[in-house]
C-alpha cells in the first residue's frame, strides 16, 4: 500500500484462468483505533502481464482519489 493525499491506494492483479490477469485498485483510509477500512475496490481490464495489471490498478486507485478529491466543496 502506498499513501496517496492522505489515502491508502494499492493495484494488484486477479489471475483469470485462461485469459490473463484483470487489474484491481483498492482505496482505504485508517479509521478510528487504527483500523484499515477499505473505501473502494475498483475492478479493471484484463492484461496478459501481472505487472502491467498492478500498474493499472494502481492508477484507477489513483483517479478515483483524485476525482473524490476535485469534488470536495472547500469550507469558509
Amino acid at each position: 500500500m502506498l499513501q496517496y493525499k492522505g489515502y491508502m491506494i494499492s493495484g494488484c492483479s486477479v489471475p483469470i484462468y485462461m485469459k490473463g490477469c484483470q487489474s484491481r485498485g483498492s482505496v482505504c483510509k485508517v479509521g478510528r483505533a487504527g483500523s484499515i477500512i477499505e473505501l473502494q475496490r475498483l475492478d479493471g481490464e484484463m492484461f496478459k502481464s501481472t505487472k502491467e495489471a498492478e500498474a493499472h490498478g494502481l492508477e484507477l486507485a489513483r483517479e478515483w482519489v483524485d476525482r473524490k478529491i476535485a469534488w470536495r466543496v472547500p469550507v469558509s
